[in-house]
């Protein structure tokens, strides 16, 4: 369970990655990490947690930002 509250499944650092259809979020963290801020205060989980808790193959939602990238090109 997350210190979140929400109940859902997720990496634990001091576990590892267990399930071998979970081995492809390692390039994913270490291509998107250095993009992203460090968040490291526990927060509450979205509002939509429990929606999306259990629901297989979200990885086609994954936002990597690229959206912010084409506009902050547009706006140079």
């Amino acid at each position: 369970m997350n210190p979140g509250g929400n109940g859902s499944n997720r990496i634990d650092a001091h576990q590892g990655i267990r399930p071998a259809d979970q081995k492809q979020f390692i390039a994913i963290n270490a291509e998107l990490a250095p993009r992203w801020p460090v968040i490291d205060p526990i927060i509450e989980a979205p509002s939509d947690a429990d929606e999306w808790n259990g629901i297989p193959d979200k990885l086609e939602y994954l936002d990597r930002g690229e959206h912010a990238e084409q506009e902050d090109l547009a706006e140079s």
